[in-house]
């Protein structure tokens, strides 16, 4: 002790004092912390159980509680750096950078918790505020390190901004990313281009699969072969994408596709047809008032029934458009209040397409699927009874079955 006083130049009893004051300070700043974290924590955790809130759960989970008792050190620190003269000015700074740094992690857990409430919440459903709450948290750190380095350095905060005002354009360069970033989660979330749990998909990054996350630099996109793909929120703007969003708010899933008819088991419909159609359930009626209307003009008109071109007559494919048509109107699983059109398109190579345009009440990709075999099995093997053929390449089958 003897020589730690001639080192320092001070008195010894005067040294005596001044460690005999700091073990009781730095005694006193953990007391205090201990005593805020054991007694401000359980209570704020009792108030929060009675209360119908998440939000004060969600602060004890980030640990807001936690971090605010560690100011209690702090001011202890500060408060008693009057009793140290030679190192009065270095407690005191040394406290409000530990205070500052406090506030920036105390403020980091309040927004944390702001954010988990407000996903928890229907408008955080449809309009997340990850990015937002990423921005804040960056300015929040911008400016702590400003007034840290304004404290550390003994340099007037305002001297430190007129300085950056003149590296502008260099801290522009740096956090350009972030700032396109920024502007284009804002575009994202303002225009409602997209929200958690749609379905995007975006072939060129090889996204096809639910949001489940928004934030300030990208979109993370769980595929259904349950990859998850990562792409910068930029993207979304600077290419198309297609969102499902107005398939799963409609309930109903479209379905769209084609039955290729061979050209050559197309005709017009013989009355040996006719008769053995009107036993169908969906076309009894109509082909029971289509004959009489077609006999009508034809005797009115005077046509040689001789050859079935002349006048009107009912072909094949004509009635197969007709009950594929009733069928669908008659399907439980078929949404009639949206599109519905059985429609022939023009000819291919492969045959006469007959497209099939309908809703289907499942937007579950297993569910719809299951559906749409289910109707086009029935159509499959109800073709043949309108003596058409389906389109197919010849397979060896037919070569056997020309021998």
């Amino acid at each position: 002790m003897n020589w730690l006083s001639a080192h320092l130049s001070v008195p010894e009893n005067f040294l005596y004092d001044q460690l005999l004051k700091g073990g009781i300070t730095l005694l006193l700043a953990f007391v205090s912390f201990f005593a805020l974290k054991y007694i401000l924590q359980p209570a704020f955790a009792r108030f929060s159980s009675r209360t119908k809130s998440n939000f004060d759960d969600y602060l004890l989970e980030a640990g807001f509680i936690n971090r605010l008792s560690q100011f209690a050190p702090a001011w202890v620190l500060y408060l008693s750096a009057g009793f140290f003269p030679h190192l009065e000015n270095y407690i005191r700074r040394g406290a409000e950078i530990y205070g500052i740094i406090i506030f920036l992690l105390a403020a980091y857990a309040f927004l944390n918790a702001v954010q988990k409430t407000y996903n928890q919440s229907q408008l955080g459903k449809n309009r997340p505020i990850t990015g937002i709450i990423q921005v804040i948290k960056l300015i929040l750190w911008l400016i702590t390190t400003l007034i840290l380095i304004s404290l550390s350095l003994d340099i007037p905060l305002g001297a430190i901004i007129g300085g950056l005002g003149a590296a502008m354009a260099i801290l522009l360069l740096i956090f350009k990313d972030t700032i396109i970033s920024f502007v284009s989660g804002i575009k994202i979330i303002t225009s409602d281009l997209m929200k958690l749990g749609d379905w995007i998909e975006m072939p060129k990054f090889g996204a096809d699969g639910n949001v489940i996350d928004i934030t300030l630099h990208h979109v993370r996109i769980q595929n259904f072969d349950r990859t998850i793909i990562t792409i910068p929120t930029t993207k979304f703007l600077e290419d198309s994408f297609k969102n499902w969003r107005g398939m799963n708010e409609t309930g109903a899933r479209r379905m769209k596709r084609s039955l290729l008819l061979d050209v050559s088991s197309i005709s017009f419909a013989a009355d040996s047809l006719l008769k053995k159609l009107t036993k169908i359930e969906y076309l009894k009626d109509y082909i029971k008032e289509k004959t009489k209307e077609i006999a009508e003009y034809n005797k009115k008109h005077k046509v040689d029934g001789s050859l079935p071109i002349n006048g009107r007559r009912l072909t094949n494919i004509g009635l197969f458009r007709i009950y594929i048509r009733e069928y669908l109107k008659h399907h439980p699983k078929i949404r009639q209040d949206l599109t519905l059109v059985v429609r022939q398109l023009e000819e291919q190579p492969h045959g006469v397409p007959l497209e099939i345009i309908a809703f289907i009440a499942e937007t579950l990709a297993v569910h719809f699927e299951s559906v749409q075999s289910d109707i086009f099995d029935h159509l499959y093997a109800a073709a043949p009874f309108f003596e058409l053929r389906l389109f197919q390449h010849p397979t060896g089958y037919d070569y056997r079955a020309r021998k």
